[in-house]
């Protein structure tokens, strides 16, 4: 092979080796056309949705006829909540406590691994050496209130509370299981309401009224049988 000839085979390689890639990229690009309909997506978006349905409900007046119907019945359950389940009329009078202790049931270390709090431990708030067990410089509750539990849809007990908020001395709080909180704050003033029953189910009433109040490091707890209006708490 002559030098001529050896300069066109390098040439050849040369075209070859750098063109040959992009041909067959070109090639696996390809347009192979269309099969099958397509269409485009028909789905409107959906806060477009909503702010149309709700435009709608407005030219026809049914967003303000809804408006004034989330309104009552929030106003309602606001007003007379569901009654507390499991609590009834107190037929006899009964006394029983409450220690509001709990147990720690996992050790607490600091940051470097140093054991704190021990798992174990128990902790009443009205007890003060219990809680010096956590801190040393710590004082035990100043929990003193007196807790009024009433239905508020009973007469009796309404006017049994209202003797009870004359003889009381320190400070109380009238908390309702059932009846209309609205009427029932008209007459005795400022009310609660044991939504979902969270307090009596954690204290154990079960009937009412009922008169919860300190008694040292426990809770003293006086289901009340009203047999007259003035019964003695």
């Amino acid at each position: 092979m002559n030098k001529r000839g050896s300069v066109l085979a390098i040439f050849f390689v040369f075209i070859t080796f750098f063109t040959l890639p992009s041909a067959m990229t070109s090639a696996m690009a390809d347009d192979l056309g269309v099969y099958g309909h397509v269409y485009s997506i028909a789905e409107p978006d959906l806060l477009t949705f909503i702010h149309a349905r709700l435009e709608g409900f407005k030219k026809t007046g049914r967003l303000k006829a809804m408006q004034k119907a989330f309104i009552h019945r929030a106003r309602a359950f606001a007003m007379h909540p569901p009654a507390v389940t499991g609590v009834h009329d107190a037929a006899t009078t009964q006394t029983f406590y409450f220690t509001p202790h709990f147990v720690l049931k996992r050790s607490i270390y600091d940051a470097r691994g140093n054991l704190l709090y021990p798992a174990g431990i128990v902790i009443n708030p009205l007890d003060a050496k219990t809680i010096k067990k956590i801190n040393p410089y710590a004082t035990a509750s100043a929990f003193n209130e007196v807790l009024f539990f009433i239905d508020g849809d009973d007469a009796k007990q309404v006017q049994w509370v209202k003797q009870q908020q004359k003889q009381v001395t320190g400070m109380y709080k009238i908390i309702l299981v059932k009846g209309n909180v609205a009427k029932a704050s008209q007459t005795l003033g400022r009310v609660y309401f044991d939504l979902h029953g969270v307090l009596c189910h954690h204290f154990g009433i079960k009937a009412v009224p009922a008169v919860l109040k300190r008694q040292g490091k426990k809770l003293q707890i006086k289901q009340v049988a009203l047999h007259h209006i003035g019964a003695a708490s």
